[in-house]
């Protein structure tokens, strides 16, 4: 609602002023007849409040210009932030390529016993500036993947703690919140590159079968009891997403 008004008081603003000047300036001529002296009685009748609608037009104004200003300088912020989002995004891939690979040697069993959870790059400044001086749309795409991704290194920081026979049960999701965030990275790469608009679309399950090919996930391997497997998982995910 205040968002509404303030885009309103520039356009508001200007209405005020037009139907003001009319009222103060051009119609007191037309009822004088063109008598300066009884214009100038009208105005000096009218003068508080003159003083008043001259102080409203003026503050207007400045409001105008000062949120015009502000507009422009998010908009040179965003786009300094946005050209270092490649970047980050092709570290974060790295990290995924590196998490991916250490999910489906635990599932294969052969993962080195001296083997380190892989460490996450940083990418929280740059998420935050962008989502700070981004439009709606661009912060809302930017703040889900943050979340994703705080939540997926918090789980996969205990990951190495965990007994392997406790693991599989968890290994499903964990593979499955790590091609989603391969997947929505993928989704984002051609707009911070400015190859294309902005479109928020359903994310498919062809997107996962790449997203786990590229992570070096085999997903016919995620299966237990041919119950709960990986592909299977992610379809009911897809399927629920598209209703």
């Amino acid at each position: 609602m205040f968002d509404r008004v303030v885009r309103w008081l520039p356009s508001g603003g200007l209405v005020v002023g037009v139907v003001y000047f009319c009222s103060m300036v051009i119609w007191p001529w037309i009822e004088a007849g063109g008598d300066w002296h009884q214009v100038q009685r009208v105005w000096n009748r009218w003068q508080g409040f003159n003083v008043g609608m001259l102080a409203l037009i003026s503050s207007l104004i400045f409001f105008s210009v000062s949120r015009s200003d502000e507009k422009h300088k998010r908009a040179r912020a965003f786009n300094a932030y946005k050209a270092l989002m490649p970047s980050i995004f092709s570290d974060l891939c790295d990290y995924f390529k590196e998490c991916g690979d250490y999910l489906q040697k635990t599932w294969d069993q052969s993962l080195d016993s001296d083997a380190r959870i892989p460490s996450l790059p940083d990418y929280e400044d740059v998420f935050q500036k962008c989502i700070e001086n981004g439009d709606s749309d661009v912060g809302a795409a930017l703040a889900e993947i943050l979340a994703d991704l705080q939540v997926h290194h918090a789980r996969f920081s205990s990951f190495g703690k965990q007994k392997r026979n406790t693991l599989k049960p968890n290994m499903i999701s964990y593979a499955f919140s790590l091609g989603k965030l391969q997947v929505q990275i993928n989704t984002l790469f051609p707009y911070f590159r400015n190859q294309k608009d902005l479109t928020a679309t359903p994310l498919k399950y062809t997107d996962f079968q790449s997203a786990y090919r590229t992570l070096g996930i085999k997903s016919e391997e995620f299966t237990l009891n041919n119950e709960y497997d990986l592909e299977s998982f992610t379809a009911r995910w897809v399927d629920r997403q598209s209703r």
